[in-house]
């Protein structure tokens, strides 16, 4: 509860390991932990869905990052499985289907933080390049179409972004 900084009494899912990414739009709240993503309701507890981003046989995965522009959830990490799809570091899944989308921009190395703002998606991690183009560790796609923005400050280690008025 916000108003008074007391957990609520909500019987939530069980998390499998500790939490590295948050993310929440109206009462749905989508927690990263581990290989595992966690979807329920903030008012009920209810689950909505889970997954997994390591699949048989594939390396382990972690997801580090979350983010949400409905109807699509963006997940970012360390891994190269999503749902059985190859994904490399950052998947979109449709959360009207729960199934990955075709976006699949394979950053050469892990995604750490994700955010949304002005219909672009922006990523920040330990990646130097996505296919065909240099980027420190920062990028952006446009969500609409998928497509790699222009945006490429040059900095290396970054390890957020914060926007003020989009």
């Amino acid at each position: 509860d916000v108003r008074t900084g007391l957990p609520l009494s909500l019987a939530l899912p069980a998390i499998p390991a500790p939490v590295n990414a948050l993310a929440a739009s109206g009462a749905l709240v989508v927690a990263g932990a581990g290989t595992e993503v966690v979807a329920f309701s903030a008012t009920t507890g209810a689950l909505r869905t889970r997954f997994d981003v390591s699949a048989p046989g594939r390396p382990v995965g972690t997801v580090r990052a979350l983010a949400i522009a409905e109807p699509l959830l963006f997940v970012g990490g360390n891994f190269v499985d999503v749902l059985g799809q190859p994904r490399q570091h950052l998947a979109a899944i449709d959360m009207r289907t729960g199934q990955p989308t075709s976006f699949d921009p394979r950053p050469d190395n892990q995604v750490l933080r994700l955010r949304v703002s002005s219909g672009a998606l922006y990523a920040v991690g330990l990646f130097s390049a996505v296919p065909g183009y240099g980027r420190g560790g920062v990028a952006a796609w446009d969500i609409s179409r998928g497509t790699l923005e222009a945006f490429s400050p040059p900095v290396s280690g970054t390890s957020d972004l914060a926007f003020f008025r989009d």
